[in-house]
């Protein structure tokens, strides 16, 4: 049950850094703080559900949360990581890109967070059919 209340509240963390808050002047110190406070949530997250021997209903449950948690997560940083990193745009918006410089940790944010919700996803779904044996 930690296991869930875990990837809900990394699915809130990661989800407001995409959307609360303004870019006051290209300021994305919001994107950057999703990724302090969520990154903590995320290795806690990990480990419970690694070191979790759950029954198959609660197996099936976190694999479902996971996967709900993909969706958000994609919904919320998916056109940031095709703004960003595909298109090279600022995380705060086409106004605020620089001409000749361009900020790789930015770029890598949302990739970051993508991958980080993918990883939790697979782990639950390997659990899940482990537990199936």
């Amino acid at each position: 049950m930690l296991s869930l209340l875990l990837l809900f509240l990394y699915a809130v963390i990661v989800s407001l850094g995409a959307v609360a808050g303004t870019c006051t002047q290209g300021d994305d110190s919001r994107f950057f703080l999703s990724l302090v406070y969520g990154l903590p949530v995320f290795f806690m997250a990990f480990l419970s559900i690694y070191l979790s021997h759950t029954r198959v209903l609660i197996s099936w449950i976190i694999a479902v949360k996971t996967l709900v948690l993909v969706i958000v997560i994609s919904y919320f940083w998916g056109p940031l990581f095709l703004a960003t990193s595909i298109k090279g745009v600022h995380l705060c918006g086409v106004e605020f890109t620089p001409d000749n410089s361009r900020n790789l940790y930015a770029r890598l944010i949302p990739v970051v967070h993508l991958l980080l919700g993918i990883i939790l996803m697979l782990l639950s779904i390997n659990k899940l059919t482990g537990n199936k044996r």
